[in-house]
């Protein structure tokens, strides 16, 4: 049970980031408000900015194939972030 836990706490903690964390990867503070109080309204800058981490990145793609929920990521949005990702 608690592992179960561990893992919902740390799923729900992606995509999240300061206020102050938002001002340092946009370069101002315009919208870090925002960003800090919605974290997948920021996800396209995450990814813009090389800032997504390996695990987020890897979150968008399972929940866009069905093999995982996030709780502010629906499949439909996880879709349309990859279908906007720069190829690698």
């Amino acid at each position: 049970m608690a592992k179960a836990k561990r893992k919902a706490e740390n799923t729900a903690a992606l995509f999240r980031r300061t206020e102050s964390q938002w001002e340092r990867i946009l370069g101002h503070d315009r919208g870090a408000a925002f960003f800090a109080a919605l974290p997948t309204a920021g996800i396209g800058a995450l990814i813009e900015r090389g800032e997504a981490t390996p695990a987020e990145i890897a979150m968008i793609h399972a929940v866009a194939e069905g093999r995982a929920e996030h709780e502010q990521l629906t499949a439909e949005r996880a879709v349309r972030i990859l279908a906007d990702m720069p190829a690698d």
